[in-house]
């Protein structure tokens, strides 16, 4: 059945339905078949697994745009989300959705002006999109009413669990009515969803719909064993083979996403970092820029790349292994759709092996070993480069200048040792093997079945530590003018300074909340951060290094 018809069946409003036509929605994709007639027409609450690309935003979308009353002038739906990304994304399109209705759809999330905010917030919302701390922020204030909404969606719930939201949700809930509806969207049912669930949900109607095998068998999947130290040289090796490369390269950690992006920059590629440390402003000007192609790479955390959603990607790259099977789907999944193919690559070192024959199992073989292009495979692709390039040229128009100046050099050179001289002045230096430095295989030996035996420990493997321990080095303490009597403790003071410095939560640590002031310990890197995050006002700082222990 096409959109449009699966719509007049539900009887959804002209305006919404002409929206989609814009949009030019051909058919409703398994998440919404399922969501939309359920949350349209009947009452019951939702508990949806669905991953990351399946639709989701228009299966709840839909129904609510359709559902809400312009005549309203409160809240009457909240929709929560892990990332300010996700947020601004959902509110786009929501926008986009919702055709001439009148309503108003606005994004609330932190390291945005809390006062350009409560200006927005008098106004008359229909729906707020919100990222946890940032909706509690305002709740505390009472410039956020929920008490008569009708709608509460958790969009990428066991994303929001595992950045460590869970006890803010629970506390967003006791702000909200009793009988309003709750729609639940998570790519995994962990047993904290499951408790979300059976704690705050009426009579949940669960969803889950399954894994779209013909998008993955658009997929190649393969994976390169290799030693720590050389994983850097793989990937521009796998970078210069491609054909062509317009993809994500995944990192664990927010402090391998800027050493890898700055490497990548310093050998000419165009690449950029996208993590949770970035300010609003500069993630929109990247994602804008590599949605224009003037960036071909993105090196990414989980958390950042949450929510986006970018068509026509070449590669993944999974420079640091998923840490289980969700999400290294997750991850593949944004490439080879739309009926395009694409290809995924895992890195594996030989700690990794144990795991990477569990992701096997689980996805049916579908993820083989491939043994890296040698030198001469490496000189010979980049010939058939020069030579599609040079057929590309030929195929226009040359002008009379180039024309005249070519049989110039052809009267006293034979033209063979012309093209071999231009091909030597422009590219000797990636023809020649010693261009491509010696990458060591690694041994059937060293392919190792747990995680003790990597006899090459050159880095290493940090998938399964939080970012605080992949800080290193010595921690800073700092001073904070705030304590029990400004009404904080240890969580509330952490959210505070993440929301104000975009310094991540989870790397500020040794908090200790006294009555009139605080102490937090962050890398040096975090400190300076956080303190040009606070400036003196009157004189007097919020945020200082801490000189001696105070009492």
């Amino acid at each position: 059945m096409n959109y449009i018809d699966f719509l007049n069946e539900l009887n959804i409003s002209s305006d919404i339905i002409d929206a989609i036509k814009q949009k030019g929605f051909e058919k409703p994709t398994p998440v919404q078949e399922q969501v939309i007639p359920i949350l349209r027409n009947e009452t019951n609450d939702i508990l949806a697994k669905s991953a990351t690309g399946t639709g989701k935003t228009a299966a709840f979308g839909i129904p609510m745009l359709d559902l809400v009353d312009e005549q309203k002038s409160h809240v009457q739906g909240l929709i929560l989300t892990p990332t300010r990304e996700l947020a601004l994304q959902i509110t786009n399109e929501l926008n986009e959705l919702k055709g001439k209705k009148r309503i108003s759809i606005i994004s609330i999330y932190g390291g945005e002006s809390i006062e350009r905010q409560f200006r927005q917030l008098k106004q008359r919302n229909a729906i707020i999109v919100g990222t946890p701390g940032r909706i509690i922020d305002h709740l505390k204030r009472k410039k956020l009413d929920l008490s008569k909404i009708d709608y509460f969606v958790l969009d990428e719930a066991d994303e929001m669990l595992n950045i460590g939201f869970l006890e803010d949700i629970e506390e967003i809930f006791e702000y909200t009515n009793d009988i309003k509806r709750t729609l639940l969207f998570s790519a995994t049912v962990p047993r904290k969803i499951r408790d979300i669930a059976n704690g705050y949900m009426n009579n949940p109607i669960t969803v889950e719909t399954k894994a779209d095998d013909t998008k993955a068998d658009l997929t190649t999947q393969y994976y390169f064993n290799v030693y720590p130290k050389e994983k850097l040289q793989v990937l521009y090796r796998v970078i210069e083979f491609a054909d062509e490369f317009f993809g994500f390269i995944f990192c664990n950690t927010k402090r391998e996403c800027d050493e890898i992006s700055e490497r990548l920059i310093q050998r000419k590629y165009n690449a950029e970092a996208l993590h949770g440390d970035l300010s609003q402003f500069q993630r929109q000007r990247i994602l804008d820029k590599f949605r224009k192609k003037l960036t071909q790479i993105l090196v990414v955390t989980d958390v950042a790349a949450r929510g986006i959603d970018i068509n026509n990607l070449t590669h993944v790259i999974n420079y640091s292994v998923p840490q289980n099977v969700d999400t290294y789907t997750h991850r593949i999944g944004r490439t080879g759709r739309a009926g395009k193919t694409g290809t995924a690559i895992t890195f594996v070192m030989p700690s990794e092996n144990y795991k990477i024959g569990f992701f096997k199992n689980k996805l049916k073989n579908k993820l083989q070993l491939m043994s890296l292009p040698t030198v001469t495979d490496m000189i010979e692709k980049k010939k058939e480069k020069i030579k599609g390039s040079i057929q590309k040229e030929l195929e226009k128009n040359i002008s009379d200048d180039y024309l005249e100046f070519a049989s110039q050099l052809m009267e006293d050179n034979n033209p063979a040792n012309i093209i071999a001289g231009l091909i030597k002045s422009s590219y000797a230096k990636e023809l020649e093997p010693g261009h491509y430095p010696n990458i060591n295989e690694v041994s059937s030996k060293n392919q190792s079945r747990g995680p003790r035996n990597d006899r090459h420990r050159g880095e290493r493997n940090r998938g399964g530590r939080n970012d605080r321990d992949f800080q290193g080095g010595s921690e800073t303490r700092l001073f904070v003018a705030k304590g029990r009597k400004d009404d904080f403790d240890a969580r509330k003071l952490v959210r505070f300074i993440e929301e104000q410095s975009n310094v991540f939560g989870k790397r500020i640590n040794q908090v200790r909340v006294m009555d009139a002031y605080s102490f937090i310990s962050v890398s040096e890197n975090d400190a300076e951060k956080i303190l040009n995050s606070f400036p003196p006002v009157r004189g007097r700082r919020l945020v200082e290094r801490s000189k001696e222990k105070r009492r």
